[in-house]
């Protein structure tokens, strides 16, 4: 666990699970660590909060954040706090036996896109976020349930935005894709073209705004076959 969460002055009742060191960018993470507890989610959040202030951690103003496009309703919206130029997202989300609070800890690098970030940037966040589709899991036919999706990463630039889920499913490539390929079309978004291979499909979307550049967007579907898929949209701004 990297030194920056693990200083913090949590409760017992914060369970440490995993946490997962990637290769860091301004985009990406370089740690994502998760705890579990059995506060719900808005509990859980508000104790976390007063644990990053307490430890010199500044809460930035709830805005758009770069990376963190949430396609699961149980997922509150993520808090950036930033302290000596070191960016972390904290974020919480319901599960079967409580709640998980994620803690993504970037590098200083990523510290003028995430910490007090220009008026102009943010609002590039902003109009793209405010386009993105919101991509739900089919029913697994199996079950007949929802499957739960998980972030696995993301990142947004002035111009792009992407997010990539996970989940586990019994149905085919075909049918996944052709479930997503509906929910966006039922979500304004116009398709240009579409291409299946063996365990990957994708697609290429237009979204018309009323304001000048359209926005383009892709999705990727890709599965090895044994039940996992992962889903990844990016929109991207033209000029």
């Amino acid at each position: 666990m990297q030194a920056e969460v693990a200083e913090l002055q949590l409760p017992d009742t914060f369970i440490w699970t995993t946490t997962t060191v990637l290769l860091p960018g301004e985009l990406t993470p370089e740690s994502i660590t998760i705890f579990r507890t059995r506060l719900d989610p808005e509990e859980a959040r508000a104790v976390v909060l007063g644990a990053l202030r307490s430890n010199g951690w500044k809460i930035e103003e709830p805005r758009a954040l770069p990376g963190m496009v949430s396609t699961n309703p149980a997922r509150l919206t993520p808090v950036q706090a930033c302290r000596d130029d070191r960016p972390l997202t904290m974020a919480t989300a319901a599960a079967p036996d409580g709640t998980r609070t994620l803690f993504y800890l970037y590098p200083r690098e990523a510290a003028a896109m995430r910490c007090n970030a220009p008026a102009r940037i943010v609002d590039g966040f902003e109009q793209l976020r405010e386009q993105m589709p919101t991509l739900e899991p089919p029913a697994d036919p199996a079950t007949g349930m929802v499957p739960q999706a998980r972030i696995h990463g993301g990142g947004s630039s002035p111009a792009s935005t992407r997010t990539h889920v996970m989940f586990h499913h019994s149905g085919s490539l075909e049918q996944v894709t052709e479930h997503f390929v509906r929910q966006l079309g039922a979500q304004g978004w116009e398709l240009d073209a579409q291409w299946r291979g063996e365990s990957t499909a994708g697609s290429s979307w237009v979204k018309p705004v009323d304001a000048s550049p359209r926005i383009h967007g892709s999705l990727q579907v890709t599965t090895p076959g044994d039940g996992r898929f992962a889903v990844s949209f990016r929109a991207l701004e033209l000029e």
